[in-house]
């Protein structure tokens, strides 16, 4: 509704505000919200990597709904992660958010080998003590 004045529209606002009951809102988040998701998802999928949200799903299918790393279904509400190739931007696979955060906290192939040293290395120690 087009006000005369900002003093109006702040009066709208204010009213409008004090009937927005906890439950009106609880409502109005839940039902918007997996819509809201779904369709930045969308948007997502296309602009970041360019691919639809049916090859996202042909590729969920794919994998049997698990990620390509740990082989677990994602954590309830979540969804799988686009793994990438940051220098070329091709698609790896799809991965829990667990092990993307991995992947891209150790830094890429090299972090992950120093890693897999680093506790081979422990392990070997550990079996030498027994």
């Amino acid at each position: 509704m087009p006000y005369k004045t900002t003093e109006q529209a702040a009066d709208y606002q204010a009213k409008y505000r004090q009937t927005l009951t906890p439950a009106k809102r609880h409502t109005y988040y839940t039902t918007f919200k997996n819509k809201r998701q779904k369709s930045w998802r969308k948007y997502m999928y296309k602009s970041l990597y360019g691919i639809s949200q049916e090859q996202y799903q042909a590729m969920v299918e794919k994998q049997g709904g698990n990620c390509a790393i740990c082989q677990r279904p994602p954590k309830p509400s979540k969804v799988l992660c686009v793994d990438h190739c940051h220098g070329t931007g091709k698609i790896r696979g799809l991965l829990c958010n667990t092990c993307n955060i991995s992947i891209g906290m150790l830094g890429g192939i090299t972090g992950l080998e120093l890693a897999l040293d680093y506790l081979k290395s422990f392990y070997r120690e550990l079996q030498k003590g027994n």
